[in-house]
């Protein structure tokens, strides 16, 4: 008895957070997601089927796997009260309820650690392809998640410039952004302004160079995870197309085929003497370098471009966008 932590008092406040399993990280973190990034790219840690001790990468596979046991007719006795349940994820959810003196709680299939029951036994669902009827909108909803989806519901609101319905506070504020302009959330280092503190947190990594995101097979790290995914589809794929003429690798022919360009520049600028591979990027350079015409036009803003390429990345720009925002305000 000696062992067992102390209950805490009643005028305790616990925050909810969960701990990395391996005890000589013992890293700390506020929400289940920033755990799992951190166990699948420091410990590498595996997803085990709690029947068949079968270990999958990615709790999507383990959730998939689970159906081979969906035709076993097999009952779960509790240990501690001998109470049967016909479902494991029900089973595993009850064992829980056995440990109210615990100091923390360990997921059985993935070694995830929280310092609250709830928070756990809301977490053991996610292994399991459970769901349930939104009682709003009658899409099948993972029961975990069931909650926060009604709430989105429940706070629904619509934009009065556009009409367009927003789930939540926080999605309305961030469209408003769209609308008014205004970057809340501000770059400490450069004072770049962002509509979320999603995209601030990303651009900061640019000045602090904090790369979160590690490739599997060679260990470089990235800022962005798209830019890892990215880089990580190079190794999954073999390289077994050469050009004969640099030894370049490719992935596909189709690869091999655009790169040979590179080696039959025919054609050339009568300006500068400067080659090309096609007669596109020819005439593009001509256009914007050696002469003064710009045919296309941006009337909402006033500005004008040698091709129809440029003036299409344009129009995805901020500054476009609040133009054309404010010409249809005016009119």
């Amino acid at each position: 008895m000696s062992d067992l932590p102390k209950p805490e008092s009643s005028n305790s406040i616990k925050t909810e957070t969960h701990a990395c399993p391996d005890p000589e990280c013992a890293k700390v973190f506020s929400t289940t997601i920033k755990l799992n990034v951190h166990l699948r790219l420091e410990h590498n840690v595996k997803f085990k089927c709690s029947l068949c001790s079968k270990t999958f990468d990615t709790n999507a596979k383990l959730v998939s796997h689970k159906s081979v046991h969906e035709d076993e007719s097999r009952s779960y006795v509790c240990h501690g009260c001998k109470l049967a349940f016909s479902d494991h994820c029900d089973y595993l959810i009850h064992e829980f309820t056995h440990s109210k003196f615990r100091s923390k709680f360990e997921c059985p299939e993935c070694g995830l650690i929280s310092l609250f029951r709830s928070a756990i036994q809301r977490h053991v669902q996610k292994h399991f392809d459970k769901k349930q009827t939104c009682p709003i909108c009658f899409e099948e909803i993972q029961t975990s998640k069931l909650p926060s989806h009604v709430g989105l519901h429940n706070s629904n609101r619509e934009c009065v410039e556009c009409g367009k319905r927003l789930l939540g506070q926080k999605q309305f504020d961030e469209h408003m952004t769209v609308h008014t302009g205004v970057k809340i959330h501000q770059c400490l280092y450069c004072g770049k302004g962002f509509g979320t503190k999603n995209q601030k947190a990303v651009h900061t990594r640019i000045h602090t160079n904090e790369r979160l995101y590690s490739c599997k097979y060679c260990y470089r790290k990235f800022i962005q995870i798209t830019d890892m995914k990215r880089h990580q589809a190079g190794h999954d794929k073999i390289r077994n197309i050469e050009c004969q003429i640099c030894k370049k690798k490719f992935i596909r022919a189709i690869d091999l085929q655009c790169h040979m360009k590179t080696h039959t520049k025919k054609y050339s600028c009568p300006e500068c003497g400067k080659r090309f591979s096609v007669i596109v990027s020819l005439k593009l350079h001509l256009l914007q370098v050696h002469s003064s015409e710009r045919p296309v036009e941006c009337k909402p803003c006033a500005k004008r471009f040698a091709s129809e390429h440029h003036y299409r990345e344009h129009t995805t720009s901020k500054i476009h966008k609040r133009n054309l925002f404010k010409e249809t305000k005016d009119s």
